[in-house]
């Protein structure tokens, strides 16, 4: 199953180590970029952790076949949580379907159950997604937990911005980093997953390495298809195809923001001339301090729109298919 991950050997190696030497530290924290790989390699170290096929485990992988590993991949095991936005909504306290952050609530849950022996795996696993939006009451409330967790109990801290995690809990946890993917794996996974290679060239190109903005990326390239990035209405165009929701339309908005950069970049690496860098240059702190707003308390849907805009003139040069 480890051979699903594409890009992360290094990460899948360390694990593969660990396996071996039957030395699993009992809480991991997995970090990197978005979209890396860190979640999906959690979920099947989980499948190699408790999976019944020796021939299996003499690889350090998992035969994704057994009962164990059907189901933890069905998500009904009893020694397996996946911790998620998801899977808070479906607990039972006050709002819990409206939650945008893992809170005490969910986090003295799943400890609760933490305290429970294996019933038909080798392993307890508890996987939390995103841990960094746990709010500082649920980190403190896991804190003890992770310190002293029985011996067939194993957590694994999943985040893309480890600088938001308390310290107290990084510094109890054995750190496992993931790579950016390289364009051509990026390309390579959307192709797998049913995107045609054009568009999945073009939204990896624009994804930083990761799959999830990728898979974006090309949602938005869609979205897009249809309008004229040489006219006046393309900046207004873009906006209105912006999600209805605010965490999504901020993501789009920064996504499209990087698209401006890179082409600006690229723009600015072939300038002929020190006054067309420099003109350049004030147009790529211009989109910095825009992706800085998006960040923040600003509409995203005015903040994209300012910057097309702005950068109106070479609209049609960035967005043109075959430059992305």
């Amino acid at each position: 199953m480890f051979n699903e991950i594409l890009g992360q050997d290094k990460a899948i190696s360390q694990l593969k180590k660990y396996l071996a030497a039957g030395k699993i530290p009992q809480a991991m924290l997995f970090c990197g970029a978005e979209g890396a790989g860190k979640a999906k390699t959690a979920k099947n170290f989980a499948l190699a952790l408790n999976c019944t096929d020796a021939a299996a485990r003499k690889t350090g992988d998992s035969c994704g076949v057994c009962q164990n590993c059907r189901s933890i991949l069905n998500g009904v095991h009893p020694d397996y949580i996946f911790l998620d936005l998801a899977y808070q909504a479906t607990m039972p306290f006050k709002d819990a379907e409206k939650k945008q952050h893992i809170v005490v609530d969910a986090i003295r849950i799943v400890t609760a159950r933490s305290l429970q022996h294996a019933v038909l795996g080798r392993y307890k696993i508890i996987i939390i997604d995103k841990a960094e939006s746990m709010q500082s009451e649920a980190a403190n409330a896991l804190l003890k937990f992770i310190e002293e967790p029985p011996p067939d109990m194993i957590w694994i801290l999943v985040t893309s911005k480890k600088e938001a995690m308390l310290p107290t809990i990084k510094s109890r946890c054995q750190t496992l980093q993931f790579n950016n993917l390289p364009d051509n794996t990026v390309k390579q996974i959307l192709g797998s997953l049913g995107f045609e290679e054009s568009s999945a060239a073009r939204a990896a190109a624009a994804a930083g390495g990761s799959v999830s903005r990728a898979i974006k990326a090309a949602e938005f390239f869609a979205n897009i298809a249809g309008a004229d990035a040489a006219k006046e209405t393309f900046p207004y165009e873009v906006v209105s195809n912006l999600s209805r929701t605010l965490p999504d339309a901020r993501a789009e908005a920064s996504l499209a923001l990087d698209i401006l950069a890179r082409g600006l970049h690229d723009f600015w690496s072939k300038a002929e001339n020190d006054k067309m860098r420099e003109d350049l240059k004030t147009r790529l702190e211009k989109i910095s301090f825009f992706k800085r707003a998006v960040r923040r308390n600003v509409s995203p849907s005015l903040v994209l729109e300012t910057a097309l805009i702005e950068t109106a003139d070479v609209n049609e040069k960035i967005f043109k298919r075959d430059n992305v």
